[in-house]
């Protein structure tokens, strides 16, 4: 579920109530899943760059990216991956094994790939340890701030953990990345030469390469205000574009098409992003009612929802269900639908759904977690905590997911259990005097040398190291 703060609103370590959550949790099913449930602005003309997460997206993603990484040399592991909301056809990595990717490169590129040789093209960067050019300042705050101001983060806020990559979103400088981001003409070619021998390794082909270093062809000979932004901060030069043609023509794999399943992934979250970000006018001028193909059905069923059109947008995700009663992200969009209109049970159902479809699914089980303490029923509480210790366990870097354990021990009357989760809360946000008062009353709650006591002392422990 994609949540993105309004651009003025930064939320704190507050401890909010389950019903402020729902009122929060808002507009996308692409959810933020490392600091705040946020509320959801339709975006028009962004000012800053802000960062979401979706699971359908990020496991794409990961599934283009991953095999790549592999013959690159890098654990998949150890690589975060960013959603960076910016309509500007870009991607870049930066801070470290981090690589970030413009909501306006997934709208904007044509075919899967497209993306597929960005990614390849990316990951050379990262294997061949090019530095890209940032500001002094931000040099000296570290990848966290780096990251985080990428993304418009207030810096300690959020540090983006989880298998499929995470995403904070809050209000923040707007950061010109033309200016703040810059490769060398060297590194550029070093990267297409290894991004090239990624996708041969793994019996791909490099047209989609070639096909976006086409579509940006001429962007050179324009004035620098002018450029696209990839081209402001990727230089393209002919030299490049031929090397890549030659490629082409001795690669055993140029006509080779993409594996089953990867078309048909990049048209549908392309489709969930346009829906979500777009007006549903325009929404409705990329996928017309006469088409009738899966993305569209998709981004129009988004589209109502988004207009609160629920009479609409429930029946088109049952038909998209009742043909594909196995994909967990139409589940997860139901679920979504029902819940932020409150119907609570039926929502919880279909999250549930979703979340034995995909288990791995981070934010799936997080909105599952918030449907059941939506619930207040004591033995589905029982289920949200058991099911957020899990997600914990996986991401331990999850803001809402101890927010949301704080608010389950709380109306289950396990006041000290409520107040350690709170203390783990401030602490990942660093608010030392909330991490410090909550450890503090946990403290009173324990005997002396059990887990949970060890814990609250612990918390305390670092704080002072903060």
């Amino acid at each position: 579920m994609l949540e993105i703060l309004r651009s003025n609103i930064v939320i704190g370590p507050v401890l909010l109530s389950s019903s402020r959550i729902v009122a929060c949790c808002r507009r996308l099913s692409i959810l933020v899943i490392l600091s705040v449930i946020a509320v959801f602005s339709p975006l028009r003309q962004a000012a800053h760059a802000q960062g979401l997460v979706d699971a359908e997206i990020s496991e794409m993603i990961r599934t283009y990216a991953e095999p790549l990484m592999v013959s690159a040399g890098l654990d998949p592991r150890a690589v975060r991956i960013f959603i960076v909301n910016r309509n500007e056809l870009n991607a870049f990595v930066s801070g470290g094994q981090n690589l970030f990717i413009n909501t306006g490169l997934l709208t904007r590129a044509d075919n899967a790939g497209q993306i597929v040789g960005v990614i390849a093209h990316e990951l050379g960067h990262i294997a061949g340890g090019h530095i890209s050019r940032t500001n002094e300042s931000m040099e000296s705050a570290g990848t966290s701030s780096l990251i985080a101001g990428i993304l418009g983060v207030a810096a300690g806020l959020a540090t983006g953990r989880g298998d499929i990559g995470g995403a904070v979103a809050a209000a923040g400088q707007d950061i010109a990345i033309r200016d703040f981001l810059k490769y060398s003409r060297n590194q550029e070619s070093s990267a297409d030469q290894a991004g090239m021998r990624y996708l041969e390794a793994n019996g791909l082909s490099a047209v989609g390469m070639y096909q976006l270093m086409k579509k940006l062809e001429g962007q050179e000979l324009l004035p620098t205000s002018r450029q696209n932004e990839y081209v402001r901060s990727h230089p393209l030069s002919s030299d490049r574009v031929l090397s890549v043609e030659s490629f082409l023509q001795r690669s055993k794999f140029t006509d080779t098409p993409l594996p089953d399943g990867w078309e048909l992934k990049f048209q549908r979250s392309k489709a969930k992003i346009i829906g979500f970000l777009e007006s549903k006018s325009r929404v409705y001028r990329y996928y017309p009612e006469s088409d009738t193909s899966v993305p569209a059905r998709y981004a129009q069923a988004i589209a109502d929802y988004r207009r609160n059109e629920l009479d609409t947008a429930v029946p088109k995700i049952d038909a998209l269900i009742a043909e594909y009663p196995s994909d967990p992200y139409f589940w997860e969009l139901k679920g979504q639908m029902l819940l932020e209109h409150g119907k609570i049970m039926p929502s919880v159902e279909a999250l549930r759904k979703a979340a034995s479809l995909a288990p791995e699914a981070i934010p799936i089980r997080a909105m599952l977690a918030q449907g059941l303490v939506e619930t207040g029923n004591p033995a589905l509480l029982e289920e949200a905590v058991e099911n957020l210790k899990a997600l914990i366990v996986d991401d331990p870097g999850s803001a809402a997911a101890w927010r949301l354990l704080a608010i389950s021990y709380a109306r289950l009357g396990n006041d000290g259990a409520s107040r350690l989760a709170s203390a783990e809360l401030a602490l990942l946000q660093r608010d030392v005097p909330a991490a410090k008062l909550h450890a503090n009353a946990a403290l009173k709650f324990y005997d002396k040398g059990t887990p949970s006591w060890l814990r609250a002392q612990d918390i305390l422990n670092a704080a002072d190291l903060k």
